[in-house]
């Protein structure tokens, strides 16, 4: 795994006890997925220009989003996702901070609403 992956993979780890860390696919590319009771959390990929940085975390809670938008002036936000081309663009004190902050964050309604939308799909 490259570095930068596995540096940003431990430091989910480390704040957020309660993912789980797997190979998977997110958007379409190879990364590590960091799922919560099976649902799908946070997300790592390099891509053809740097490294992409997913959370639903993020996505569902728009100070969370905001508040690192607002560190990483040089990283690109979309709703969910952080792309950027180097650490040095993804600081890895602002990324800790955000990660402590994160995994603090109530995901249970965004839990629910999957495991809601499953049990739908099976009737």
């Amino acid at each position: 795994m490259d570095n930068v992956l596995e540096e940003l993979k431990k430091i989910i780890l480390k704040y957020d006890k309660n993912v789980e860390a797997k190979e998977g696919k997110i958007m379409g590319t190879n990364g590590t997925v960091f799922n919560q009771e099976g649902v799908f959390k946070y997300g790592l990929t390099k891509t053809k220009t740097g490294y992409s940085f997913h959370s639903m975390a993020m996505y569902a809670n728009p100070d969370l989003f905001n508040d690192l938008k607002s560190k990483m002036t040089k990283a690109k936000f979309q709703k969910g996702c952080v792309n950027f081309k180097s650490l040095e663009d993804f600081p890895v004190d602002s990324f800790e901070e955000h990660m402590k902050k994160s995994a603090k964050c109530d995901f249970s309604m965004v839990i629910n609403h999957y495991k809601q939308k499953k049990r739908l799909e099976k009737k």
